[in-house]
């Protein structure tokens, strides 16, 4: 014992609403008296109620580190007329009208003394000093009643929820039943919004998809060459399976259709929003790059999952960049992600997504090893305007993107083992085929061995699509037969194409000094 302890239950600080304000009840006993006096410090000027509390989740491995998202905030007061009296409404419960106001809050904005000015109305906090402001966060808990946090998926891919597994992108998410119904909330990249995907079609309209087949992935396989279009196809639908091993550079004079054949080929699955008249690319690698590397880094460890076209690498600096952002896209290179104002959560490690660039120069050294780069020409279709036109055109884009978010339904029902299917594959049959046939090319051990990798990838991309398809019955099994020879023959002839020297470091510097004894920018001297 000891103390003047009166054996009352200690209890924690009570906050309440209470005549349209949140306020903290506070018991005192004046001195030399038995009785306790009940009285009320206002807090906030307003009734205020948190309505969710978010974290970022970024899909990474289990167990990391939660990073603080947001904090959404309704605020709640009694309107008063011009006279200084309040506005009575007979319909409310206490008689007064009231007026609301939201607010979205981020986590880390609550340690800076500056917050309160994010608030929609000013001076609703009755205290605006350090430890005001700390009771203000404390007694919007509190009157709240959350227990628990809400994840604000801030990189696409997938997730597991409920159980079940589920591809969360710009637009929403699609889980195995179709588009998620429920209260899903992003904090993507502003950027992202143009990758917002297509509703799938319904899982027992096999002619619908069947529809999407005939008039989005069929024109494509008819119009364009199989070896141009058919790596990007499926590296594609690969890269819904997680990050291929390995990019694809689309390299041409200007006007060849570079950037087109990679929207319609890569991002069109996604979104209807990538065209000539609309988005052309996400990113660009000009000249004078709108992104930097660094930008680049941050927003492509955001795209878990999905596709990035960085487009129309030119200029001075252009190999310089276009190698950069490959080796980046191989290797990593350190991201910063935003906790609280001050502090900063760093990785290294490579991002999640798929990468497609073009320009006019292509990757060199290492970089150009684990890159299938492929060479557009003028003459890649015999009439470019009509053919893109046809293939851009708002039905054929709504086609194929409602293929592809078909294709991610299918492939988030029984995902684990769907996914790990197609691993088996890959390193399985797939890589003993294309090790089969690249024993005849003159590449090197190590070349050879990184374009069997991205190979094996794409194919397993072809597979999964087809697969999805057969079991959609949306294509009969003579026409998935016909679709794959066309694929695989598309992507034999690119790798018989690709650059051996690329992978014996004495070419590639004979290939330099030629250029430069042609260009006069270097000369021979015996000294």
């Amino acid at each position: 014992g000891g103390g003047d302890d009166d054996e009352t239950p200690n209890r924690a600080a009570v906050y309440v609403h209470r005549h349209g304000q949140t306020v903290q009840v506070r018991t005192t006993r004046p001195r030399g008296s038995d009785t306790a006096h009940r009285w009320y410090e206002v807090v906030w000027t307003c009734e205020v109620r948190v309505r969710k509390i978010t974290y970022q989740d970024l899909a990474d491995a289990p167990g990391a580190p939660r990073i603080p998202g947001s904090w959404q905030i309704e605020l709640r007061r009694r309107i008063v007329d011009e006279s200084g009296h309040y506005v009575s409404d007979a319909n409310s419960i206490d008689g007064f009208a009231y007026e609301t106001a939201t607010a979205t809050i981020a986590a880390e904005d609550f340690h800076t003394p500056g917050w309160p000015d994010l608030l929609p109305w000013a001076g609703v906090i009755a205290n605006e000093t350090p430890n005001g402001r700390a009771k203000a966060r404390a007694a919007a808990i509190a009157v709240s009643g959350i227990r628990s946090t809400t994840p604000a998926f801030a990189a696409t891919g997938w997730r597991e929820s409920n159980g079940s597994a589920i591809y969360v992108h710009p637009g929403g998410a699609i889980g195995d039943s179709g588009e998620l119904m429920g209260d899903v909330t992003l904090d993507l990249p502003a950027r992202f919004g143009p990758m917002a995907m297509a509703s799938p079609v319904p899982v027992h309209d096999s002619q619908l998809l069947s529809h999407a087949v005939e008039h989005g992935l069929d024109p494509l396989i008819a119009t364009l060459p199989g070896e141009i279009a058919s790596p990007i196809i499926g590296y594609a639908f690969r890269t819904f399976l997680g990050k291929p091993r390995g990019s694809v550079h689309l390299m041409g004079a200007p006007g060849t259709g570079k950037t087109t054949v990679a929207r319609v080929c890569g991002m069109s699955w996604t979104s209807t929003a990538f065209h000539e008249h609309g988005h052309t690319s996400l990113f660009t690698g000009g000249d004078k790059m709108d992104d930097s590397m660094r930008a680049l880094a941050m927003l492509m460890h955001s795209a878990k999952d999905a596709l990035i076209l960085v487009d129309e690498f030119k200029g001075r600096t252009a190999q310089e960049r276009v190698n950069a952002l490959h080796t980046l896209f191989w290797n990593g290179a350190e991201r910063s992600v935003s906790t609280t104002r001050g502090q900063i959560r760093r990785s290294s490690g490579p991002p999640r997504c798929g990468l497609v660039t073009t320009g006019e120069v292509g990757s060199v050294g290492s970089s150009a090893t684990r890159t299938l780069t492929l060479a557009v020409n003028r003459d890649v279709v015999a009439d470019p305007v009509t053919v893109w036109s046809q293939l851009e055109s708002a039905g054929a884009r709504s086609w194929r993107a409602q293929l592809g978010a078909s294709f991610v339904q299918w492939l988030a029902a029984d995902h684990e083992k769907k996914i790990a299917a197609a691993q088996r594959y890959a390193t399985d049959r797939a890589t003993a085929a294309w090790q089969q046939f690249s024993a005849s090319l003159p590449h090197t051990d190590g070349l050879a061995g990184r374009l069997i990798a991205i190979a094996s990838d794409i194919t397993v991309g072809w597979a999964a699509l087809l697969q999805c398809l057969l079991d959609r019955e949306a294509i009969t099994p003579e026409r998935a037969d016909r679709i794959w020879q066309w694929a695989m023959e598309g992507l034999a002839v690119q790798l018989r194409a690709q650059d051996h020297s690329v992978g014996d470091g004495a070419e590639q510097l004979l290939t330099l000094v030629r250029e430069a004894m042609t260009s006069g920018a270097g000369h021979a001297t015996d000294r």
